[in-house]
């Protein structure tokens, strides 16, 4: 049963009582569904009028120290926070608990309610940074600075350097629904020099990192919000998203050549490289579809995409009797819909390519659509 205040000691009923007097005394640092008092280093959660059921979840913080080598305001990584948990007891018809914060330096903590085994899907969640610039701050400063490469889509996601100069995303929603933040996030980092990448990565030509919000993050006052770190290596191109949602691709390399303007979410205003049931635009590094207006049925048949190497040698043993790289994928794995619009982005080797089959086919039946890219080298 949960601990009410009934089933204590006196000393430690009075005690309580006496928390919720000096926490009614003063201002809470946040207001949302719990009012949230510090008193030196102790967090004090209270709700009035709160039923036994209100106390069934837990407690968490999240707490990102200030650390020496960080800029002053910014969130650490997934490793460099702790988190702390409590229940709630009952006290004369009030909820309230208790979190002791640990006694080193602090940025930000990071408050919510969740379940034990669903902590990283929050009830509910806001934020409070002990250090200037606050969260908002960032977010304005890093909206407005021309000097940031952006990503302009359902999230915005700015790729920036910090005074360490290493690179990282900013990942920003001001007005975030509770699916918009519980969905992962996918991210691809293709490297300049694929050597960087680990041996069972390079076939593909990316780093996978995909990863919920919560992990770099969280949901700030109906914002979302995540910084995220990138290797330090050379980076060609990111493609992030999530899934069945939005996708865009990143350039942070200012040498990279590719067919539309960098940051843009859509091929918008560049002419398809094979016009099809979807448009075909053939980049650097990435095959693109698109269709506009799209349909669920549009996309319910399986690809497929066969890559023809200008040198048959790059191919796999088992491939080369085939003479081509076998890609066939569904929608779900590399595309989504945003508003009548369907994208799917896929990754292309880094061996040179003499020319791209592609279409839709259902097994057993046939192809639907089919098209030919020549590749030009």
């Amino acid at each position: 049963a949960a601990l009410d205040v009934s089933r204590m000691t006196p000393a430690a009923a009075a005690a309580y009582r006496e928390l919720y007097r000096q926490a009614r005394s003063g201002e809470p640092i946040i207001r949302s569904h719990y009012d949230i008092y510090l008193q030196g280093r102790t967090l004090i959660f209270l709700r009035e009028n709160c039923q036994p059921g209100d106390r069934g979840a837990q407690f968490g913080v999240k707490v990102y120290p200030a650390r020496p080598d960080l800029p002053p305001g910014r969130l650490a990584a997934v490793s460099d926070y702790q988190q702390l948990h409590n229940l709630a007891v009952g006290l004369d018809g009030r909820c309230l608990a208790l979190i002791r914060l640990p006694d080193y330096p602090i940025a930000h903590i990071l408050v919510g309610q969740g379940y034990a085994d669903h902590l990283d899907q929050a009830l509910w969640e806001e934020g409070y940074s002990f250090v200037p610039p606050a969260l908002d701050d960032i977010i304005v400063a890093t909206r407005q600075n021309p000097q940031q490469t952006a990503l302009r889509s359902v999230f915005e996601v700015f790729l920036e350097r910090g005074d360490d100069n290493r690179q990282r995303l900013l990942y920003y929603k001001p007005d975030c629904s509770r699916p918009e933040y519980e969905t992962p996030f996918r991210l691809h980092i293709y490297p300049a020099d694929p050597a960087a990448l680990s041996p069972e990565r390079q076939e593909t030509g990316f780093a996978r990192r995909d990863f919920y919000l919560s992990h770099y993050g969280g949901w700030l006052g109906g914002q979302c919000f995540a910084i995220v770190p990138l290797p330090d290596h050379p980076i060609a191109a990111i493609r992030t998203g999530q899934a069945n949602r939005w996708y865009g691709v990143l350039y942070p390399a200012a040498d990279l050549k590719v067919s539309r303007p960098a940051g843009t979410a859509w091929p918008d205003g560049t002419e398809p490289d094979a016009r099809a049931p979807f448009d075909l635009y053939l980049q650097a590094i990435q095959l693109t579809y698109r269709r506009e207006p799209c349909a669920d049925d549009d996309t319910a048949a399986r690809f497929f995409l066969h890559l023809i190497p200008a040198d048959a040698a790059n191919l796999p043993p088992e491939r080369q009797p085939h003479g081509f790289a076998n890609r066939d994928f569904d929608f779900a794995e590399w595309g989504g819909r945003f508003d009548s619009k369907c994208l799917a982005t896929v990754p292309l080797p880094d061996y040179p390519i003499a020319a791209i089959r592609t279409g839709q086919y259902v097994p057993g039946q046939g192809q639907i659509w089919a098209v030919e890219l020549a590749v030009e080298q």
